[in-house]
């Protein structure tokens, strides 16, 4: 679970990475490896909470109050 911006971007980061090593891999099996790391790190940056924020500053609208 992340919990501050670094840990977001520490995850980015190490996805970007990973896709760079497969681009780079020869062996399709290691290929596959990095880009299996590579949505597990864009999983957890995608699905974490983002705790103490306001959704708006992630460009998330509330939903409409109903009357």
């Amino acid at each position: 679970m992340l919990n501050v911006p670094n840990d977001r971007d520490y995850y980015r980061r190490r996805e970007r990475e990973c896709r760079e090593k497969a681009q780079q891999a020869f062996d399709p099996h290691i290929r596959e490896l990095h880009l299996e790391f590579a949505e597990r790190y864009a999983r957890e940056v995608r699905d974490a909470p983002i705790i103490g924020s306001r959704p708006r500053d992630y460009g998330i609208e509330p939903p409409l109050a109903r009357a």
